[in-house]
């Protein structure tokens, strides 16, 4: 998570300055010399130094973030949710569901605030630390590859919700079986396009997601058509996770 503003050093870079001082994508003047540092001339080799200088001064510097930009979360152990204290930014529109006044959030979306320094996640009083947060999931029986998943598909800028009607933790085959073809599923998310999202009439979905394993059983084309029926009128998509890395077959 970011460090507060007050708390950084004389060093430290805001969140919105540290793109400007990495070097810009597209073909360098550079490109067309020769590799080997000696054949650089003296204005190329003081240049050369000066950008490697800038990258490793922007990318070990603490990131900041301002507190007026900080959404404040309370995780309510009995709940197993967290309750927005401080909302901030329009992404709150599509998270989380109502109860009365109060909008709660389930452990993923609050991870995913914390992880991309948008809020702070309160446990007992502390703001959490990204770990902390991940470490609250697994204790609410998540596992990481939804998390990856979750944050995956909110990165690319869909609407991302738990589908409804249906337990986040339901079981998945995990090797081949003579019974694989005829186990049960279950759909993790409910995903929208990116744009205007309305939680109380959210529409039918773009898609639904179910999540994988990267190295589980290959699913047969007889069991892809129950997928797709089971998603109808939407369509379904699988997401495949390895640790971080998450595809979209």
């Amino acid at each position: 998570m970011g460090k507060r503003g007050q708390d950084a050093g004389e060093h430290s870079v805001p969140w919105w300055q540290f793109k400007r001082g990495l070097p810009r994508r597209g073909v360098k003047g550079e490109a067309q010399t020769p590799l080997e540092t000696a054949a650089l001339s003296t204005s190329q080799r003081k240049r050369l130094n000066r950008r490697r200088h800038d990258l490793f001064r922007f990318a070990g510097a603490p990131k900041t973030v301002s507190t007026k930009h900080l959404a404040v979360l309370e995780w309510v152990p009995e709940n197993h949710m967290a309750r927005v204290l401080q909302p901030r930014g329009k992404i709150f529109q599509s998270l989380g569901i109502l109860r009365g006044p109060e909008q709660w959030l389930y452990p993923e979306e609050a991870a995913f605030l914390v992880d991309r320094s948008s809020a702070d996640l309160l446990i007992e009083g502390i703001a959490a630390s990204v770990e902390r947060c991940f470490s609250l999931m697994l204790h609410e029986h998540i596992p990481m590859e939804d998390y990856y998943a979750y944050a995956y598909l909110r990165r690319l800028g869909y609407h991302v919700r738990r589908s409804l009607g249906e337990p986040l933790s339901a079981w998945l085959p995990t090797r081949q079986s003579p019974s694989f073809e005829h186990e049960p599923f279950s759909f993790r998310y409910d995903v929208w396009a990116p744009g205007n999202f309305k939680r109380s009439m959210p529409g039918i979905p773009l898609f639904r997601a179910i999540i994988i394993p990267f190295d589980g059983p290959v699913w047969t084309a007889a069991k892809m058509r129950r997928l797709a029926l089971a998603a109808a009128p939407s369509s379904a998509r699988i997401i495949a996770c390895r640790k971080k890395h998450c595809d979209d077959l």
